[in-house]
């Protein structure tokens, strides 16, 4: 949808028509789940198999060997909570999963558990797996909420972008 499609589906009270989301207040129209369109293999979550959880963990461990950026958005939040206090999809859903500390611990945690010497050292005593296909619905819900605004970019103390590590998240579903 183009921006003048946008402009002129908005009344003037400022609200979308039905089944539109208007720019103005960010949010969803009533009964909508995610702000992007999910993959179609990734819909049919329930089925999602022990090769696809592996394929999960094994793309989060070669964040290891790339961009030097996403390491380190991965090890220094300090959840603070500024960038929940900035985002507008929390700010419309206040629930902890719309969170985007929480959506990027989603990673965050598999990434520690899988690709670090203490996670491996872990999984040695014999942890659970860091991703199995539970956490799938979990993932796909978090990281499709995200409209990738970067507001947490630019009121992160730290300068964290959680739209990384979200996008990171989006195209490992989308490899699934």
């Amino acid at each position: 949808m183009t921006q003048k499609e946008i402009t002129s589906s908005i009344s003037t009270q400022g609200k979308a028509s039905k089944g539109q989301v208007s720019p103005l207040n960010a949010t969803q129209p009533e009964g909508e789940g995610c702000c992007l369109d999910v993959p179609e293999v990734v819909k049919g979550s329930e089925a999602m198999t022990k090769e696809q959880a592996e394929k999960v963990i094994k793309a989060v461990k070669a964040i290891k060997d790339g961009p030097k950026v996403l390491r380190l958005y991965m090890e220094m939040c300090a959840r603070c909570g500024t960038c929940a206090s900035q985002c507008p999809v929390y700010f419309g859903k206040p629930e902890p999963k719309y969170n985007p500390v929480v959506r990027s611990d989603l990673i965050r945690n598999v990434f520690k558990e899988s690709a670090t010497p203490a996670g491996s050292l872990r999984s040695l005593l014999g942890s659970p797996d860091p991703f199995n296909e539970e956490d799938l619905t979990d993932w796909v819900e978090s990281f499709y909420s995200c409209t990738g605004c970067r507001r947490c970019a630019t009121f992160c103390p730290f300068g964290i972008d959680n739209s990384v590590i979200t996008r990171k998240g989006r195209a490992i579903l989308d490899q699934l």
